[in-house]
């Protein structure tokens, strides 16, 4: 019964954020009570930090409240693997050769 509430325990444990992570949700909970009207009221030039939050709100995940370390990579990997994938089903056997016109450019 113990190694049962000891797995459950390391299942529904979070990890633990790493720096940049940390450096993610200081970001996000600095401008969490800014409201969109005040957004659309700044001004946007020089103002890359705007851009970051707009980013990481786009591509955190939504159960950790921030971009995990690795997570660029591991979708990167998974649309490689796709792509293989789908490159794999062309017909056996057919190969293209170029007609051309090959002088424009």
């Amino acid at each position: 019964m113990a190694a049962l509430a000891a797995a459950v325990f390391v299942v529904n444990q979070q990890p633990t954020p790493t720096a940049s992570e940390l450096a993610q949700l200081e970001m996000l909970e600095k401008y969490s009570g800014i409201t969109l009207d005040e957004v659309n009221e700044m001004p946007k030039q020089d103002r890359p930090d705007l851009a970051m939050l707009q980013n990481l709100e786009m591509t955190k995940n939504p159960a950790l409240g921030y971009v995990p370390e690795g997570a660029a990579m591991a979708a990167y990997q998974q649309v490689k693997k796709s792509m293989d994938a789908f490159q794999a089903q062309a017909i056996p056997g057919v190969t293209w050769t170029e007609r051309g016109p090959n002088d424009i450019g």
